[in-house]
């Protein structure tokens, strides 16, 4: 099992992009992430506690994974102190490496973390170039 850090592949594989329309606050609400490369797929975990798994919405268009949140936590105004954090609505848009088999990506939300199984197409079935004879 291989963590990422800076300069790993994994780590130029995954573009991971922050919402199109973040906030302009010192509110961080766009969880954190950790990608784990093994053999034969990638990890990916999301921390965002305080949500149900029915709260995430998943889509994958081309080769990028969305991961989103909308949820109505009732009203705002009755904060009192210090907010540092609300994932309540975030959007994540990750970038999907081209051996990923978009067909079998599974996920499950445990303790807080949102766990996204990204299983590794076999080698030779990843077409990265071929000869186009001409006619």
């Amino acid at each position: 099992m291989r963590y990422n850090t800076y300069h790993s592949p994994a780590r130029v594989l995954f573009d991971i992009i922050n919402s199109s329309n973040p906030r302009q606050s010192l509110v961080h609400n766009t969880p954190h992430t950790n990608l784990i490369e093994h053999e034969s797929s990638y990890i990916l975990e999301l921390a965002a506690p305080g949500l149900s798994k029915q709260d995430f919405v998943l889509s994958v268009q081309e080769y990028h994974l969305t991961i989103s949140a909308n949820v109505d936590n009732g009203n705002d105004q009755q904060l009192i102190g210090n907010k540092e954090f609300d994932f309540s609505k975030f959007s994540r848009k990750i970038r999907l490496p081209k051996d990923v088999n978009k067909e079998e990506i599974k996920a499950s939300y445990t303790h807080g973390i949102l766990h996204v199984t990204l299983p590794k197409l076999a080698k030779d079935k990843v077409n990265t170039s071929r000869v186009i004879e001409i006619s």
